[in-house]
């Protein structure tokens, strides 16, 4: 079991001979996530999900590839409630049953195709960064030709379409009911993950949805709750695109002093890099980018980096030293800007915005190979 939890959004708690203990102090009764440490900053984990309420809770966690991942045991109201509203849908949509026929073909090298295992293999004996890189444009090329999966596996993922587009259909009937705040918090987070759908798979899901259950039904009934504001702000983000602007602010740099981002970014190419040391992904993606900033800073492009930080820099400075970022860093602590909502990335660790010199957004979390490629257009 890893040794560490995260209770997101800002939370670090040790584990002691498998257990933990805290003492949750909240003004409001807000959704929370339990995950494993080490499994969120490889960018890949399970959360389990509670809500802030007086009263106690005892949580069975396991890590994320168990079925069940995690227990949940409590007298609280709220939460009981989050207890019978997982029990309902898992009886009419059963996903722990398919994910557990999903890891069962997988333990049989029948989920995926045969040119993906042995493509998997192969990445997993790459001794090298470098040669593991090489090996990616093939996962692309498997996955746009439909050859990632075997038979067995795309009927497994067509199940799996079907069960989550009921539960999101449940979960729209049960917020349309009297406005409740399980509802408000399940609103939330559906906003949420709609907003990111919305940005990168336009199309995927309709966000009007969700707007108009938050404007008719919980807007005013909840507004003094912080998720009304949050909501707004989440809604407003809906400009943040391409072919959109970027939205300026300021924040602090590591020696407190507060810097605009339009001050460093005007009359460039830039690349708005939101992200977070805890987050292993925003790294990797970052750290990607530092050859293309050498290459093309003396031709008008720029980076300006925003990490997302919990009670002090300590991470983030030593974030820095370990990747080596040449550009300007800047300090996003405690959510207090709200950055992250306002660039709709509110529920993810960060993500990249690529702008040109009149502040037109070009491309949305875009890999290098993207961003060399506008660059060598933009930027001869």
């Amino acid at each position: 079991m890893p040794g560490k939890i995260c209770v997101l959004p800002r939370l670090f708690l040790s584990l002691s001979d498998g257990k933990f203990s805290y003492t949750l102090t909240a003004d409001e009764n807000e959704t929370y996530e339990l995950v494993f440490w080490e499994e969120h900053l490889n960018g890949s984990w399970r959360p389990t999900y509670f809500i802030s309420e007086k009263g106690t809770l005892h949580f069975t966690l396991y890590p994320m590839e168990h079925r069940p991942h995690s227990v949940l045991q409590t007298e609280s109201a709220l939460n009981k409630e989050e207890i019978r509203m997982q029990e309902e849908m898992e009886k009419l949509y059963p996903v722990n049953q398919l994910e557990k026929d999903r890891d069962a073909l997988d333990q049989e090298e029948r989920y995926y195709s045969k040119e993906m295992y042995d493509l998997k293999k192969r990445i997993s004996a790459a001794k090298t960064d470098e040669e593991r890189r090489t090996l990616y444009p093939e996962y692309d090329r498997l996955n746009k030709a439909g050859k990632e999966f075997s038979e067995e596996g795309i009927a497994l993922n067509k199940k799996y379409k079907e069960y989550f587009e009921g539960i999101r259909q449940w979960k729209l009937d049960y917020m349309q009911k009297e406005p409740t705040l399980n509802g408000l918090c399940i609103l939330k987070q559906m906003l949420d993950r709609a907003i990111m759908m919305a940005r990168y798979s336009p199309g995927e899901e309709d966000v009007s949805v969700y707007q108009d259950i938050f404007e008719n039904k919980y807007k005013e009934k909840f507004s003094s709750h912080p998720y009304i504001t949050d909501m707004e702000r989440i809604i407003a983000s809906l400009n943040v695109k391409v072919g959109g602007s970027y939205i300026d602010f300021s924040a602090p740099d590591l020696e407190g002093n507060m810097v605009k981002l339009s001050d460093q970014i005007k009359g460039k190419v830039a690349l708005i890099d939101l992200w977070a040391s805890w987050c292993g992904p925003c790294r990797r993606l970052s750290s990607s980018m530092i050859p293309i900033y050498e290459a093309f800073k003396d031709k008008g492009f720029t980076v300006v980096g925003i990490a997302r930080e919990n009670n002090n820099t300590d991470a983030m400075k030593k974030a820095i030293e370990q990747d080596k970022y040449p550009w300007l860093n800047l300090v996003e602590l405690n959510d207090k800007g709200n950055i992250w909502e306002m660039y709709g990335a509110g529920n993810s660790g960060g993500c990249t915005y690529l702008v040109d010199k009149d502040g037109k957004i070009l491309a949305i979390h875009p890999s290098a190979e993207e961003v060399t490629k506008i660059l060598t257009e933009m930027l001869p």
